[in-house]
């Protein structure tokens, strides 16, 4: 009997570079499922912290482009470390087919897998980020973070078009919960000057990047560990990032040089606001939709004005009151997931999106 759950947890978590603990329960049972929906909340705390340490150590001097290519030079090489062989296997377990760590290399297989990386590391790492650099100079940073709560809204849009996931209305109903109570919290400081329709445009344009790439890296994780997609999409992010930073770059020497600031600042945007969030990302990715993945980016607004009022003594507004209708609306969404785990036609939707 061991042995027969044995394989078939590992079955489930083929091509995946699956925590130990979570790959000996993702299966039908609801106790794998909370672990994944744990791994999305510390995505949410990760993007909360990384705000409220940006508010305390304050904007560098560096150029975002060149910060965004020093960041994702450093992270690269470190995923890469975590997918060889031997460094993580008591995490990886067997990989497609059978196959061992040991065996699998940091290689794709065919020029098509590593083409749909590089598609992937393009959306993903590179086109969301410089998209919503340039948005937020042509606007302010509100609204770029308003704009990325359409986020979810553009991944249950394409996801429905495409028949990856099934029309819910609970499911919809979620989602506007979600966007208002984030919006309510974000717009209290009310409208901003400058602002911009190519900024805006821009911005969705990022967002809408971000849940392409959420979708399309379903299909390569059925192939492949998380650590080791992972890597590869920094790799490819961060040669056109290069590529960008020496074109449109500011050409001010204190602009590429970093201080002290900066370098803490980096230090925790390699570590936690990359590596750690792009790899649980996908780890995640592989057993729940994009709709469910991208709702938790909601919650964002909810951890910052938390941790502000702890770490920073920020007084509470009534805005934040804006947080109840943003868990109400993840609490839908979950159970619309689970609604349609039990419905007939689950099953087919599971031949095109393993969610």
């Amino acid at each position: 009997g061991g042995g027969r759950g044995r394989a078939r947890a590992l079955s489930l978590s083929a091509g995946l570079a699956l925590p130990a603990g979570w790959r000996a329960s993702v299966d039908h049972h609801k106790g794998g499922m909370w672990n994944v929906q744990a791994g999305l909340l510390s995505v949410a705390a990760i993007n909360a912290i990384y705000n409220v340490v940006a508010q305390v150590i304050g904007r560098s001097s560096l150029d975002p482009v060149v910060f965004s290519t020093y960041r994702d030079f450093a992270a690269a090489p470190i995923l890469f470390v975590l997918a060889l062989p031997g460094v993580v296997d008591r995490y990886v377990g067997q990989g497609p087919a059978g196959q061992t760590a040991a065996g699998r290399g940091l290689w794709p297989k065919t020029r098509s897998d590593l083409f749909r990386m590089a598609v992937q590391g393009a959306l993903g790492v590179y086109a969301n980020q410089i998209l919503f650099l340039f948005g937020v100079e042509l606007t302010d940073a509100t609204t770029g973070s308003v704009c990325n709560l359409t986020l979810p809204v553009f991944a249950a849009a394409i996801g429905m078009c495409t028949g990856r996931e099934s029309f819910r209305w609970q499911t919809i109903l979620g989602l506007c919960f979600c966007l208002a109570g984030a919006l309510l919290m974000k717009l209290e400081a009310g409208p901003r000057e400058g602002g911009s329709v190519l900024g805006v445009l821009l911005l969705l344009a990022g967002s809408f990047c971000s849940a392409v790439y959420y979708i399309i890296q379903k299909e390569t994780l059925r192939r492949y560990p998380a650590v080791l997609v992972t890597s590869w999409e920094y790799l490819f992010g961060f040669a056109l990032m290069a590529l960008s930073a020496a074109i449109l770059a500011d050409r001010r020497p204190q602009s590429w040089v970093l201080t002290n600031a900066s370098i803490v600042m980096l230090a925790f945007t390699v570590l936690f606001n990359s590596v750690a969030k792009y790899l649980l990302n996908s780890i995640c990715n592989k057993y729940v939709s994009a709709t469910v993945l991208t709702c938790w980016s909601t919650v964002v607004p909810v951890f910052t004005a938390g941790l502000s009022f702890v770490f920073l003594s920020e007084p509470l507004r009534v805005s934040y009151l804006g947080s109840l209708p943003v868990l109400l609306g993840v609490f839908l969404v979950m159970r619309a997931r689970e609604d349609s785990r039990k419905d007939p036609g689950f099953a087919k939707l599971q031949e095109l999106e393993p969610c």
